[in-house]
């Protein structure tokens, strides 16, 4: 089969970038509460602008006002929104949240709304005791969860109010922790603050206040990121190097402006080009790859795993070996004994809706009258691949059961049905993240593919290639069930590398 470069592009880097951006305007509280001059909040809006490599790319705003069913409570709300090229086609993604505090920021509820696919993905969070009381909407499926939750963790903008309460000096670090909206989980925020420092703003430049950060998540990487701060504690610039991404305070009118179409493209940003071609990449057995990556350590970005094995060379290079999986290759005794799939990877979940009536015809369809657990993998890794026969990039990030009914879109939407018919047929399943080489452009481009558990392992196989499985062609970052409210952490493992990655391929592939 010939692999066509738009057959494996992914919009992967466009999950990620949010993440960023949500970091970058999210916040915590302090571990001691905020003075009660937090309700001079009130009355209160704000705007931001975003850039990537110099680029606009879209806007935040927001605003705080008295809560309208109790004016003893502030309720904190805003927007994000990014509009880019995909590989030249346009994208526009959008969240939108709110966050009931008390005037001490102790967090009461909170909303929020993810556009990113046809269908918004909904999250509401109510203070339950000791723990957040969390329902995850997508469509007409509800799904609920808990998270444990303590007074010092703060809502979605609690660092610019804590800033603003309390403005950091020259010298000073603090610990905090939160909740950042999309990931639906509590980080622990670092604030180091440096100097006083000019510095450049879209007019001019002024002398403000560094402070370093670093966010981090349960299970992830972390991210960091430099906010300049005034002497009264207004954050007027963020920069997080993950793809070089600057935001700057602005005026509404300036946020809101709109010029032409979007000129960045991120797709042309995700691709990692290569010094020379792979012989067929998707073909080979094993192929061993040496990965550098700027300011981070791939051997931590890198999964580790059966089919994929990273060594650490030095604090920025690994070798990572990837090798094609079959049931019967490595044979059995060959192997280490592997973790078990947990309930999560064969239960339906908001993004993986394997009781959805049309996905269980559609996965009978596609098995027939096959037993063989590998060859029914197969026949729905191409069911998966013929049918969805508009292959575009119209939507950010779509469900099963939509890809079902619309039957388009790139790697997300494949890897994300054929998981679905995996676990409608009987077979734990999850997704993959991470890239997958591109013959036509000798580079690799960031994907997603699925992976189901046969036997006594995970193998891989890929719906948007459909070539029976996958070969040492693909480099895993993360693996997700895409249960409900944590579905969007494994793609934070992409923003810390895109655009800072380096791939070399010492040996050639042992086919």
């Amino acid at each position: 089969m010939t692999t066509t470069t738009n057959s494996v592009r992914c919009r992967a880097t466009v999950l990620g970038t949010l993440g960023v951006i949500a970091l970058a305007v999210a916040g915590c509280a302090p571990q001691a509460p905020v003075p009660a001059g937090r309700t001079r909040l009130v009355g209160r809006e704000v705007w931001d602008v975003y850039y990537i490599g110099g680029e606009r790319i879209g806007y935040g705003s927001a605003r705080w006002q008295a809560d309208a069913t109790d004016p003893s409570l502030i309720a904190a709300s805003g927007t994000l929104r990014l509009e880019v090229k995909r590989f030249g086609q346009e994208s526009v993604s959008e969240v939108k949240m709110r966050v009931v505090e008390t005037a001490a920021s102790e967090v009461r509820s909170f909303h929020s709304e993810a556009r990113l696919g046809p269908t918004p993905a909904v999250v509401d969070g109510r203070l339950e005791g000791a723990a957040m009381a969390i329902n995850v909407t997508s469509g007409d499926r509800t799904a609920k969860s808990s998270l444990p939750w303590t007074k010092d963790c703060g809502g979605y903008f609690a660092v610019e109010e804590h800033l603003l309460a309390a403005p950091m000096k020259p010298g000073e670090h603090r610990t905090l922790r939160a909740l950042m909206p999309i990931f639906n989980q509590v980080a622990e925020v670092e604030l180091v603050a440096a100097d006083f420092e000019q510095t450049k703003l879209l007019d001019g430049s002024r002398d403000l206040l560094r402070i370093d950060t670093t966010t981090k998540l349960p299970g992830a990487e972390p991210i960091k990121s430099t906010t300049w701060t005034d002497r009264n504690g207004e954050s007027l610039k963020t920069f997080t190097p993950a793809m070089n991404q600057v935001t700057y305070r602005t005026s509404r009118e300036r946020a809101l402006a709109r010029g032409d179409e979007p000129r960045f493209d991120i797709g042309a940003m995700s691709v990692v080009a290569l010094a020379r071609p792979i012989d067929d990449a998707h073909q080979a057995r094993q192929l061993r790859y040496r990965v550098r990556l700027e300011d981070g350590d791939p051997a931590r970005s890198f999964v580790s795993d059966l089919s994929q094995q990273v060594t650490p060379i030095d604090a920025r290079t690994a070798d990572v070996v990837v090798r094609a999986v079959r049931p019967d290759d490595p044979p059995a005794g060959q192997i280490p004994k592997q973790p078990a799939p947990v309930a999560d990877d064969a239960a339906p979940n908001s993004f993986i809706q394997s009781d959805d009536a049309r996905i269980k015809q559609m996965a009978q369809e596609a098995a027939g009258n096959e037993s063989d657990p590998w060859r029914t993998a197969i026949a729905l890794e191409r069911y998966v691949h013929d049918k969805i026969a508009n292959k575009n990039y119209s939507q950010t990030f779509a469900t099963a059961a939509e890809v079902a009914r619309s039957l388009e879109g790139d790697c997300t939407e494949h890897a994300v049905l054929l998981a679905a018919l995996a676990r409608a047929g009987g077979f734990p399943a999850r997704v993959a993240i991470g890239l997958v080489y591109m013959p036509a452009e000798r580079a690799f481009g960031f994907h997603m593919w699925t992976e189901v558990w046969i036997g006594d392992r995970w193998i891989g196989i890929d719906g948007t290639l459909g070539r029976e499985g996958i070969g040492a062609g693909h480099l895993k970052l993360a693996t997700s069930s895409l249960k409900d409210a944590t579905a969007y952490s494994s793609f934070l493992t992409v923003a810390n590398v895109l655009g800072r990655l380096r791939i070399d391929v010492p040996q050639q592939a042992e086919q």
